[in-house]
Parts: structure tokens; C-alpha cells; sequence
């Protein structure tokens, strides 16, 4: 056969319709098979299994791609070299196809189901392996936006068209409809597409140096958004049904989608084009963050109407990602004579999270008794790894120039506001956030200092100082060494979360996001703690050859040390000693103390020598008297190197209506100023603390409220009014009063037999290591007092 002579690229309506074309059939395929038929088939062939046999199911089918897709790339690259056409792989890939699909229509056997399934895996698989590379092949590195915009409108088009009819006909005829866009397909494509000689990648590309660096991030950026997508697409009809309890949860399905589809077509066009003049790696990464945005939404209101309006602003990310991703892989490719190959490779991208995204929906689905529950966790996963997608995007082509002022890279600091901006929107919406103050402008290293009362300002500060920074500077968290070992988190979490979180490693998480631990308990450490030690050195040793017997409070000497990374009893958090230890692990992990400890702070004294910001708290440590601890060798080595510090005073107003209320008021520290003692005299004072200072004085009680609040209201007229937090001084009775009655209802305040009140000491267990909050609370009021005093003295 006479292979016909190569066509000129005009960029005109009807050679980019007919280059899309195929994309159209196989997505009518994909969206309907994978979304609708077959779930609803295996709902009626595998009964309650149903879930689990459409993520193996799906898994299979992606573990077919992964394997056959570059061997498939490797072949039409051979094929092309030696003068043959692609579409012969293009036609022989579609025929397995539309075979496999007429077994699945005409057989009701679950058996001739998954076996079609797999014919129809094979053949769409090698047929999409060819058909890919003629986009590259035909048209130039400067309209492939534009082409890949035409390329992602057919495949939201066809999956428009596979989810309606899904939803409105039956399997059989939808089966035989996806066998006509397949055959139709292909025979455009045979027909219609004559590409010439490879385009070569953009020299935009090209010239940087370090494509494979650049292709290896695009693989990245579609592993990403593939994985999160897939995560809802093959759950989303249990979703509408088990969730939303939809009677007809098929249509349901299809009317989310297709609305999300929809925006999607416009903005695929639309983005295609731009990028070809705005830069793909921008236009990528802003994709992500509506996707992101939407499945939040689906995250946080699961409800039908709120659905529909963030299926619209999915749809809008999406289409802008699927032209302007593939785009940018065409871009980066880094063999113009292997791109069948590469881009196989390339394929995997998709394909790999096809094989994982069902697997871990499902376990994570599995994991929680009630669906609601299963899905938040699903979708809020499927959020994360849209936005780490857009931060991999930005990093596609730059470099870090030696010398400069240390700048985070694109990727990281797209990623770490946008977790800043997640975590402080959640702490104002759940908290009762009062921040006052701003960071010194200017280059050059700034300490930020805080007092550590409650995890919640954990949260806050690295969340507000994520935000308030200048762009790309590089912000660092000391945080305590316990948190980098297992099971410290989920303990301190508790519940779902904690369980969860229990066996997750964090340490390359944590430090990803700039956290660099520190040993903040030199000489009494958790057990697990001192067990973790030993684990690190010497494997997983049993309990009763590692510790001492009176060290195990009632676990098990044949137990594993790893029992204590998921235990929650006494005995795992109880604080030990070195000496518990038997030897010779005794004298190994005292040895080892010194050199560790030195070498964390020169690795965070090196870190914050090259610049951005670094927050620290006393030695990692929360206060358990309240009172503010001292800094001892971090604030030693760090501060002369600081061009400014900052103090932040946090304050608890744990007596405050409705939810917990924290104060924090950023001030300059000049150098040789007592940090402590500036923090003190800064630190807001609040209702709780006047009521616990009035409980204290009287330990006798008193005849009734009114005497009580004359005592309170006398004590605030004696305080200055520089250091009186907000309610205090717009209307302190009101607020002396509101916080009375909190008081009373946590158990502070006790009505006496006799008339009159008395007071009694409480537990709050949002501050677990305050055994009596009034002291507590008294002990941050008598610090303030003497820091005031103090002050007055110097002046």
C-alpha cells in the first residue's frame, strides 16, 4: 500500500477536528465504562463485593496500561522509522477494542465481563500508544497549545457523550454505541491524519539544559492530577448513592459531571491558546488550584446542591489542565526521535495512579464504618495532590541561580501558601484568633520567637507567618524531636486521626515543609521515645531485652518495640530516664545524646545563616505551669545571628465564650533585651486570667457574684491598660461577666450549701499539662506583673 504523502499543517477548524477526533471516541469509551456501565454491572453480578471488584477491576486495567503502553510507544517508533504509518497500530489497537466491547454487551457471565474488560484495556491501550504521537508529529512546538486545547475539548466532549447516554440507555446499547465511536474514530484517523517528518520540542525546551529534569516534573504533575481525579471518578457513583442517597444515583452521577464537563470544554480552548503565549508552567499550575477549590467543596458540604456549583468550578481547572498538561509534556519530551517511546512513559503517568488511586480509595473507604466519613477523608486527599500538582508545575524550567538570596523553589512555595492559607482558614473558622502586629521588611535572617502554651499556636503562627512573609522566602519551624518519631502525633491527636497518623512515617513530610527538630527533653524522654532510639540501631527487639522490667508497667517483655508506636497506654507515654534501659543500650543512648543534640543545632544555626524566617518556641516545649520557658542554646547561637527579632506573647482566654479564644501581639526584641521578660510584659491579659487571680486571693469565697465582680473589676483598674486584651477594654464588666459563667459551667465556680461562692481547682483538657487551670492561669498573670514591675524599675 502507497503510504500517502505528508499533509501541511495549517492549524485550520477541519484538521484539528480531525486530529482530535479520536480522542472523542476513546473518552465516550472511558467516561461511560468506567464511571456508569460497569459499576452498575458489577452492583448487579458481585453484590455487596461491588467496591472492591471495581477497584481491582480498575487496577487490572491500569497494570495493563503501565506495562503495554511503552512497548506499544517503543513499537510505532520503530514502525514510523522504517516508513510505516502509525495508524496501523492505531486500527489494530481499535479492533481488540471493539471486540472486547461486544463480549461485555452480548455475555451476562461476570467471567466474559472482566475478560472483555481486558480486551478492551489491551486494545485502547495500543491504540492510544500510536495515536498520541501524531499531534507532535504534525504540528509545531508553537501551536501545540492550540492543538492540545482542540485535543481536550474532544475528550471532555466524549466524556460528556459517554456519561449521558450511560445515564439514559441501557448497558447493551451503550456498549454498541461506544463500539460505533471507536470504529469511527479510527477510520478518521486512518483517513484524515498525514503527518510529515517529527517536530523536534520547543526550543524554549530545549535550550535550558536539563530537559529530562523538566519531563520528569510534567510525568510528575499528571501522576498527580491523574491520581486525585481517578480517586473520584471510579467512587463517585457510590458517593451519590451511599452519600447522597440518590434513588437514581447513575443519573445523578452523569448530571455532576457533565455540568463539570461542560465549563471544562470552553476553558480547554481557551487556556490552550493562551499558554502558547504565556508560558505552560504557569497556566498548569493555576489549573490545580479550582480542582483543588471544588473537591474541598465536595469535601466540606456534601450535598447536592452545593455540588453542582463546585462540579462547574472543577470543570474549569480541569479543562484548562488537560490541554495546556499535555502541552507541556509535548514541550519537555527529550528525544524528538523516541516520542512514541517517551511518551508511552509519558502514558504511565496516568496509568500508574489508575492502578493505585482505586486501591487506596477503596482501603481508605474500607477503613471508616460510615461513608460520610470514608469519602471527606477520600476527597481531601484527592485536594492535597492537586495542589502538589500545581507546585510541580510551577518548578518546570527554573533554575536557582548560586549566590542568590536563598528563594523557595516555585513548586514548594506555591504549595506551602496554599497549605498556609488551608490551615489558617481552618483555625479562624474552629478558634477565635486574635493576632496583632506585622514582620520587619527587609532582608536578612528574622528570628520569630512565641511562648508555648497549647498546640493551637503551633498551627497558627507558622500558618499566619506562611502568609505575611514575603514571596519564596524560606520559612523554618524548630519543632521538638518527639513529633518526628512514630506515634508521638497520633497520640497527641487521639481519635480517627490519631489512629491514622500513628503509622504514617512523617519525618520526609515534615521536613519537606521546612520543620527541623530539635531533642528538647535531654534527660526525660517518652518510652516510646527511648524505644525508638534503640529501634533505629538495632531492628525491632523484644520489649523485656531493651528495658528493665519495671519500665514495662504491665506490656508484654515478648512484645515488639513497635507495639509502642500505636499504643496509647501509660506505660508507652510515661516519661523515663536513660537508666530504664538495659545494657548495653543504656550507655549507647546516653553517648549518642551530646553529639545528636550539637548536630541539630548546627544544622539549624547553618540553615538560618543563608536567610528567611525561623519560628522557635522554648526549646519545642508547651508550658505546664504557664509560666514562659527559657530558650537556652538555640537563642544563644541564634539570636546575634538575626537581623531582627520578633516576640510573639500568646495568651488563652480558655473562660471566653463559645470556642477557644487566643491572643498573640507581635513585638520588636532589640538586641540584649530579656526575651522572657519582654514576652511577659506583652502577653494580653484576659478575663480568665483576672477571675483566676480573684479565686486565688479569696481562698474563702465570697457572699455572692456582686462581690466577686467588685474584686475582679478593681484588679482591672490596677493593670495597665496597654496590657488588657480587647474585651477588657471595651467593656470589662461584660466580659468579667461572661466569663464568670463559663467559669461555673467548667466547675471553677461552685455555688456553696450556705449561700455564696466558692472556688475549686479544675482540669481543662485542652491544656492536658495544666493540672489546675486557676493556678495556671494565676501563675501567667504573676509573671506578667513581675515583667511590668521590672520595666517600671528601669525606666
Amino acid at each position: 500500500m502507497r503510504v500517502p504523502e505528508p499533509a501541511v499543517w495549517r492549524g485550520t477548524l477541519a484538521q484539528q477536528m480531525v486530529l482530535a477526533s479520536f480522542w472523542f471516541s476513546l473518552n465516550f469509551q472511558g467516561s461511560a465504562l468506567m464511571t456508569i456501565v460497569l459499576p452498575e454491572a458489577l452492583l448487579r453480578r458481585a453484590g455487596p463485593a461491588h467496591t472492591a471488584d471495581l477497584a481491582r477491576l480498575a487496577a487490572l486495567a491500569a497494570a495493563v496500561a503501565v506495562t503495554g503502553r511503552p512497548l506499544a510507544g517503543w513499537l510505532s517508533d520503530r514502525i514510523r522509522r522504517r516508513g510505516g504509518r502509525r495508524q496501523h497500530m492505531v486500527a489494530a489497537g481499535a479492533l481488540l477494542d471493539t471486540g472486547g466491547l461486544y463480549l461485555m454487551a452480548v455475555t451476562g457471565g461476570l467471567r466474559d465481563l472482566v475478560g472483555g474488560f481486558v480486551l478492551v484495556a489491551v486494545g485502547s491501550n495500543v491504540a492510544e500508544a500510536a495515536y498520541e504521537v501524531l499531534l507532535p508529529e504534525w504540528v509545531p512546538g508553537d501551536q501545540r497549545g492550540q492543538a492540545a486545547g482542540y485535543m481536550g475539548a474532544a475528550v471532555l466532549l466524549g466524556t460528556i457523550g459517554g456519561l449521558g447516554t450511560g445515564a439514559l440507555l441501557p448497558a447493551a446499547a451503550v456498549l454498541r454505541l461506544m463500539m460505533l465511536a471507536v470504529t469511527a474514530g479510527a477510520v478518521t484517523v486512518w483517513l484524515g491524519v498525514r503527518p510529515g517528518a517529527a517536530v523536534p520540542a520547543a526550543p524554549a525546551a530545549a535550550g535550558r539544559g536539563g530537559v529530562p529534569r523538566d519531563f520528569a516534573l510534567a510525568f510528575l504533575v499528571r501522576f498527580l492530577v491523574t491520581f486525585g481525579q481517578v480517586l473520584l471518578m471510579t467512587f463517585i457513583l457510590y458517593f451519590v448513592r451511599d452519600v447522597l442517597h440518590l434513588t437514581r444515583p447513575a443519573s445523578g452521577t452523569a448530571g455532576i459531571a457533565i455540568l463539570a464537563l461542560l465549563g471544562a470544554v470552553l476553558a480547554s480552548l481557551g487556556m490552550g491558546r493562551w499558554s502558547d503565549r504565556s508560558g505552560r508552567p504557569l497556566v498548569v499550575a493555576l489549573s490545580g488550584l479550582p480542582m483543588a477549590a471544588a473537591v474541598l467543596g465536595f469535601a466540606l458540604w456534601p450535598r447536592l446542591d452545593a455540588m453542582l456549583g463546585f462540579a462547574v468550578l472543577y470543570g474549569l481547572g480541569y479543562g484548562a489542565f488537560l490541554s495546556t498538561g499535555w502541552a507541556l509534556a509535548l514541550d519537555t519530551l527529550p528525544r524528538a526521535e523516541h516520542m512514541g517511546q517517551d511518551l508511552g512513559w509519558w502514558g504511565t503517568a496516568s496509568n500508574v495512579p489508575a492502578v493505585v488511586a482505586p486501591l487506596v480509595g477503596g482501603w481508605i473507604l474500607g477503613r471508616f464504618p460510615r461513608p460520610a466519613t470514608g469519602y471527606r477523608v477520600l476527597f481531601l486527599l484527592a485536594a492535597a495532590s492537586f495542589l502538589t500538582a500545581s507546585g510541580a508545575a510551577l518548578a518546570v524550567g527554573r533554575r536557582r541561580e548560586a549566590g542568590a538570596e536563598p528563594r523557595l523553589p516555585w513548586g514548594r512555595a506555591l504549595l506551602a501558601r496554599a497549605l498556609a492559607a488551608a490551615i489558617w482558614t481552618y483555625a479562624r473558622l474552629r478558634y477565635r484568633i486574635h493576632l496583632q502586629g506585622r514582620l520587619p521588611a527587609g532582608p536578612g535572617p528574622v528570628l520569630v520567637v512565641a511562648n508555648h502554651l497549647h498546640d493551637l499556636e503551633g498551627l497558627v503562627l507558622p500558618a499566619w507567618l506562611g502568609l505575611a512573609r514575603p514571596w519564596r522566602l524560606p520559612l523554618y519551624l524548630v519543632a521538638s524531636q518527639r513529633l518526628f518519631e512514630p506515634g508521638f502525633l497520633g497520640d497527641r491527636l487521639g481519635g480517627t486521626w490519631g489512629r491514622l497518623l500513628a503509622w504514617v512515617p512523617l519525618p520526609q513530610v515534615l521536613t519537606a515543609l521546612g520543620v527541623l527538630p530539635v531533642e528538647n527533653q535531654l534527660h526525660r524522654r517518652p518510652l516510646r521515645s527511648v524505644a525508638y532510639e534503640v529501634y533505629q540501631r538495632h531492628g525491632d527487639r523484644p520489649l523485656g531485652t531493651v528495658f528493665l522490667p519495671r519500665a514495662l508497667d504491665g506490656l508484654d517483655p515478648a512484645a515488639p518495640l513497635r507495639v509502642l508506636w500505636g499504643d496509647r497506654a501509660r506505660a508507652a507515654r510515661a516519661e523515663v530516664t536513660p537508666a530504664v534501659l538495659q545494657s548495653p543500650y543504656r550507655a549507647e543512648v546516653i553517648a549518642s545524646l551530646r553529639p545528636r543534640v550539637e548536630a541539630q543545632l548546627a544544622a539549624i544555626t547553618a540553615r538560618f545563616r543563608q536567610g528567611g524566617i525561623l519560628f522557635l518556641t522554648p526549646e519545642g516545649r508547651m508550658s505546664a505551669s504557664g509560666a514562659i520557658g527559657r530558650l537556652r542554646l538555640l537563642w544563644d547561637r541564634l539570636a546575634p545571628l538575626a537581623r531582627a527579632v520578633v516576640g510573639v506573647a500568646v495568651t488563652y482566654d480558655p473562660w471566653a465564650p463559645g470556642p477557644l479564644t487566643c491572643y498573640c501581639r507581635l513585638i520588636p526584641i532589640p538586641a540584649g533585651a530579656d526575651l522572657q521578660q519582654r514576652l511577659a510584659a506583652a502577653r494580653p491579659v484576659v478575663p480568665s486570667q483576672v477571675w483566676a487571680r480573684v479565686f486565688r486571693r479569696h481562698p474563702q469565697g465570697v457572699a455572692d457574684r456582686q462581690q466577686a465582680l467588685k474584686a475582679a473589676l478593681a484588679l482591672v483598674d490596677r493593670l495597665p491598660r496597654r496590657a488588657l486584651a480587647a474585651p477588657l477594654l471595651r467593656d470589662p464588666q461584660a466580659a468579667l461577666v461572661r466569663s464568670w459563667e463559663q467559669a461555673r459551667r467548667a466547675g471553677a465556680v461552685v455555688a456553696r450549701p450556705g449561700g455564696g461562692f466558692g472556688w475549686r481547682p479544675v482540669q481543662d483538657r485542652r491544656f492536658p499539662l495544666a493540672g489546675d487551670l486557676v493556678a495556671y492561669l494565676d501563675r501567667m498573670l504573676a509573671e506578667s506583673e513581675a515583667a511590668w514591675a521590672a520595666e517600671a524599675a528601669v525606666q
